[in-house]
């Protein structure tokens, strides 16, 4: 647990709390939601950073995702504040379309927590990753810049992420894509939440960390499997802090030189050998979409997913995976 907090610790905060369902709360804080919302549907994802609904706001009729979990030591309540007035509050001022909204931070008492956010449909990156229905090199470059503009806008606010991830990116069509769940993360996870996470999280983290975990993100999209091979915590943390990750041509020759040594400088280890801002890496990321005249080439047959409404198309199947 130490070695968890000294990198993440919002996420460490999170790996003591449990999901729990509203009558499971206090009297009075469960009339509360009950008069509140309708509750449709539990949706994946929710163990370790609260039991996740689908459920409809009747103050507005609006569709939206509610997060409750309750700490399990009243003793870590210091910190869970500090968590929500660092990480959540900042959020409910996030007004962009690739962000989703969080309407609400609620202190239910005893422990426990609402959290109301905007739903949102769609396909999670960790399902592509995990099943290997991985996007085109085309797509994969417009999703990536679709977030980095999206990351660009809250670091213009002073507003960072710092755990941008598969399980946080929700792609609801084509070249689009929303980041969910910013500020609430779920539980440390090695095969991938740490591994998108700076090594520098938890100590002096700044927009550079979101740079590094693009980079982590754009490489597992495009080769179905995470720079580093690490399959236990002790061992990731050695390695980022010494190895240099498997670069993306090794295993895929057919990547544009380019695009190889944009990922390789996103996830350097030293902040300062990475892109400076997220308009810099922008910058970068549009001349390599702009210079690929020949979408998916050398990327095997198609597949489609999504069948039905707006697809995006992919690639065959890809060895490895990082999980989800």
């Amino acid at each position: 647990a130490g070695a968890a907090f000294a990198m993440n610790p919002q996420e460490a905060l999170l790996e003591h709390a449990t999901g729990i369902m509203p009558r499971q709360l206090r009297p009075a804080d469960s009339r509360y939601i009950d008069d509140r919302f309708d509750f449709i549907e539990p949706l994946p994802g929710g163990r370790h950073s609260g039991v996740v609904w689908k459920a409809i706001d009747r103050e507005n009729n609006q569709t939206r995702a509610i997060r409750l979990f309750r700490l399990h030591d009243e003793a870590l309540k210091p910190r869970a504040q500090i968590l929500f007035q660092n990480r959540l509050m900042p959020t409910i001022h996030l007004r962009h379309q690739g962000i989703a909204r969080t309407y609400e931070v609620k202190d239910l008492e005893d422990g426990a927590y609402l959290v109301v956010m905007e739903f949102v449909s769609g396909t999670k990156a960790s399902m592509l990753i995990d099943e290997q229905q991985l996007p085109s090199f085309q797509d994969t470059l417009r999703i990536l810049l679709a977030l980095a503009k999206s990351l660009a806008y809250a670091h213009d606010l002073g507003v960072t992420c710092c755990h941008l991830g598969p399980r946080t990116v929700m792609l609801p069509k084509m070249d689009s894509s929303v980041i969910v769940d910013w500020g609430l993360t779920v539980r440390p996870n090695v095969r991938v939440s740490y591994h998108c996470v700076a090594p520098e999280v938890g100590a002096s983290e700044d927009a550079r960390a979101d740079v590094y975990s693009l980079g982590v993100l754009g490489y597992a999209l495009l080769t179905g499997r995470s720079p580093f091979s690490a399959d236990t915590f002790a061992c990731l943390i050695e390695e980022k802090n010494v190895d240099r990750p498997l670069t993306a041509r090794r295993l895929m020759p057919q990547i544009p030189r380019r695009f190889d040594t944009f990922l390789e400088r996103s996830v350097r280890r030293n902040p300062s050998d990475r892109y400076p801002t997220m308009g810099a890496l922008i910058a970068d990321l549009k001349r390599i979409l702009e210079d690929d005249s020949e979408p998916n080439r050398g990327f095997g047959s198609r597949t489609r997913l999504f069948a039905g409404r707006s697809s995006i198309d992919l690639p065959s199947g890809r060895p490895g995976s990082v999980g989800a």
